[in-house]
């Protein structure tokens, strides 16, 4: 496969004001540095204007296509949907298509797996907002598993894609599981990532506050809202402001439930957070039906109301509650029949979202068989895991008796040629005094040779005489 540098690209952007920026982002290796594509898009284009944004990823989309570089279109795609569905709202079903397509772009394509994985993720999030609960699990538990085979360690960021992890779970009322990857994801979380930190606080409170764990739920949810006010960004109270709100709400705590949904409600206004500021009112107009001041309540369900025509769409749901409120206020009036006909509405609606019940059973009946399969997917990776560490323990452990195989080869080679020696010089020895007595011999020799010369040299002598 490969590399996916696209030099050539730059003359055909030569003339246009974002070349510059395609630059940087083509130089990067999609198969080893995903996560420093992403950090780019964070830190650059993230922050550019919509019309500049969008110009400059459609160019680069266009380019990567004519090209016939699917990673790096794909890499475009998801960046295009990430923008949008932050920063045009009304196009956010253009995200969901965008992520759909960007992942079938790379269905064949090797070696992207993070790549993959982000993509995933990203889309099961969003699927989750747009209420396509089944389809939402199936994607996060993909990412997640491919997370898992290369390893949270090595994906930069990952503390988003385990929080988008815990929204799913905690969409699907699995508060233990949110938790689990809440707390993961801190794991990942630089202590100055205020963002992540607020986020995956606010979340750990609403979920223990779910599963009636009161004092932990307020911890969190205090904890969230303090690094808030130490950030300085009031936008962000309209949300744990709301949460805290309801928290107090549902313990009868309704003057401290009133302050925090007041500033909920302001904050939400003040910086066009609407489904903050509505779900606020709606929770004041409870407190003020709890305390029974009928014409209160119905002015907070009218703001609630005023709030919500602002987004693109209302829930069922909240559709549902509004109704509900509608009618308490209308009993604590005395008007029967207008309580009557708002709880035909709320009936309704309850048909409407009995579809989506309907859904949501469909997706319960899956949700065991896509845990078990994603559980015995992580199984098998861990079990991969632990044989490879088998391997390597008994390859260690084979290279350490071979090496004291070896050494003892040595040693008792060692203790040979030593032995060996010793013997040698022995028998140097033995020779040495073998031949030393073998040259005293030949001296004797010598001497009674000459002992017996003289003597017969004397005796024919004294012949002659």
């Amino acid at each position: 496969m490969k590399k996916l540098t696209i030099g050539t690209t730059l003359l055909l952007l030569s003339l246009n004001l974002l070349a510059n920026s395609l630059d940087s982002l083509y130089k990067i290796d999609l198969k080893k540095n995903t996560g420093i594509a992403f950090q780019y898009f964070n830190k650059s284009i993230i922050k550019l204007d919509s019309t500049e944004a969008i110009s400059l990823m459609n160019n680069g989309i266009a380019i990567a296509k004519e090209q016939k570089k699917e990673p790096v279109q794909a890499l475009l795609l998801g960046f295009r949907a990430v923008y949008i569905y932050h920063n045009l709202p009304l196009q956010r079903e253009r995200s969901i298509e965008d992520l759909e397509s960007a992942l079938e772009l790379l269905e064949h394509q090797s070696n992207y797996e993070e790549l993959k994985a982000r993509l995933n993720n990203l889309l099961g999030y969003y699927l989750l907002r747009h209420l396509n609960y089944q389809l939402a699990l199936e994607k996060i538990l993909t990412s997640d598993y491919q997370f898992k085979q290369i390893g949270y360690e090595k994906i930069k960021g990952v503390d988003l894609y385990l929080y988008n992890t815990a929204v799913v779970y905690f969409g699907f009322q699995q508060y233990d599981k949110a938790i689990e990857y809440l707390n993961l994801s801190l794991e990942y979380t630089a202590n100055d990532n205020l963002e992540s930190l607020e986020a995956n606080y606010n979340l750990l409170g609403v979920c223990f506050s779910e599963k009636g764990e009161n004092q932990k739920a307020l911890n969190y949810l205090e904890k969230s809202r303090k690094l808030i006010l130490d950030e300085g960004d009031s936008a962000k109270l309209s949300m744990i402001d709301c949460n805290i709100g309801m928290f107090y709400t549902e313990l009868n705590q309704f003057d401290k439930a009133k302050s925090h949904l007041e500033i909920a409600y302001k904050n939400g206004i003040k910086h066009q957070r609407y489904i903050n500021a509505a779900t606020a009112s709606l929770w004041r107009a409870k407190n003020e039906i709890a305390l029974q001041n009928p014409e209160i309540a119905n002015i907070r369900l009218e703001e609630a109301k005023s709030a919500f025509k602002q987004l693109e769409r209302i829930s069922p749901e909240n559709k549902k509650y509004i109704y509900t409120l509608e009618a308490e206020v209308a009993e604590l009036n005395g008007d029967y029949q207008k309580a009557s006909t708002y709880k035909d509405s709320m009936e309704l609606m309850n048909q409407k979202i009995g579809k989506m019940k309907d859904l949501s059973a469909l997706a319960d009946l899956n949700v065991k068989l896509i845990t078990e399969k994603h559980e015995s997917e992580m199984a098998l990776v861990e079990e991969q895991s632990a044989h490879q560490k088998a391997q390597q323990k008994l390859i260690m452990v084979i290279s350490a008796l071979i090496a004291l195989f070896l050494l003892h080869l040595w040693i008792q080679s060692n203790r040979k040629r030593k032995k060996e020696r010793l013997e040698f010089e022995k028998e140097k020895e033995k020779s040495i005094e073998q031949l030393k007595n073998f040259r005293q011999r030949i001296k004797e020799k010598n001497e009674l040779l000459e002992k017996v010369k003289t003597e017969l040299q004397q005796k024919s002598k004294e012949k002659k005489e």
